[in-house]
Parts: C-alpha cells; sequence; structure tokens
C-alpha cells in the first residue's frame, strides 16, 4: 500500500492533466485497493486531471463513470456506463 501512495504523490506532484494508472491496486488486498483508489481518484478530481485507468479487476469497474472493456480478439469492442 505504501508504495502505491508514493507513485500516486508522485504522478500528481507536477499537476498532470493526465494521470496514466496501470493497475493501481494489483498488488493490494481489496480493503487497500479501495483506499488506494479512493485518493487517486479524489486527487484527480482535486486538481482537474484526467485518470485514465487499465485493471484486470472487475471489482473497480462501478468505480469510473465511464468504461471501456477490451475484449479478446474474437470478441467484440463493448462500451459501459455514460460520460463524455
Amino acid at each position: 500500500g505504501q508504495q502505491q501512495r508514493v507513485a500516486i504523490a508522485r504522478a500528481l506532484a507536477c499537476d498532470p492533466v493526465l494521470v496514466l494508472a496501470d493497475e493501481p491496486t494489483a498488488s493490494l488486498d481489496p480493503e487497500n485497493a479501495q483506499a488506494a483508489l479512493d485518493l487517486l481518484q479524489q486527487a484527480c478530481r482535486s486538481s482537474g486531471s484526467a485518470l485514465l485507468c487499465v485493471t484486470h479487476d472487475t471489482r473497480l469497474i462501478n468505480r469510473f463513470d465511464r468504461n471501456q472493456h477490451l475484449p479478446a480478439p474474437h470478441e467484440q469492442l463493448q462500451e459501459t456506463g455514460g460520460g463524455a
């Protein structure tokens, strides 16, 4: 959990327009994963940064306004959720 918090702080230190988060909760237990994602989303909202999060954790899908499922080669692309 501590490494993720440090990585989030480093990513946001330069006030970026876009934050790219590749599996930000992959090595965390569910409780710490929620806390890390809360921190990341809150920091992005506060700074006005856009957040692009890539994850295999389907439990996180509902945490975002807009989702894009990237299918296996034999599946069709599906968009879920609202957003602009």
